[in-house]
């Protein structure tokens, strides 16, 4: 019991290392018009779009939430999938601004927004964390 009270006294009385916070990148696309072939998917690379429009950002150090994307489709009939390493989220209709949560926690491999039919992106958020302590992006 003494033992159980000094863990819980050493707990709230030492200081507790830096908590992982989340941060919001947005990538601007400008209302790309990404248009997929008959069969197949167009892909945005996330990471790749994430370095080009943020030199020096190490996404090696990046935790992957979520992907909110803002964008329309033709006739809403456009499809948006996330994929995340190994592993690939639903798939969902595009809307005006939609949520993709992340389908593989670890976030190691490609990360590509996967889209189906006639589709007009206007920017990307990625919703990441800092795998390092020091919480810093770039």
């Amino acid at each position: 019991m003494i033992s159980m009270v000094i863990v819980l006294f050493l707990f709230f009385l030492l200081p507790l290392p830096a908590m992982a916070e989340r941060q919001r990148i947005v990538l601007d696309f400008t209302d790309s018009h990404m248009q997929s072939r008959r069969g197949e998917q167009a892909a945005i690379f996330l990471k790749k779009e994430l370095i080009r429009q943020y030199p020096g950002i190490n996404v090696s150090d990046l935790l992957l939430h979520k992907v909110i994307l803002t964008g329309t489709s033709e006739k809403g009939k456009g499809l948006a999938q996330l994929r995340v390493g190994p592993n690939s989220s639903g798939v969902y209709q595009v809307g005006r601004q939609m949520e993709l949560a992340n389908p593989f926690r670890q976030s190691w491999g490609p990360w590509q927004l996967l889209l189906n039919g006639d589709v007009k992106i206007r920017k990307v958020v990625l919703e990441v964390e800092n795998r390092s302590r020091s919480g810093k992006l770039f």
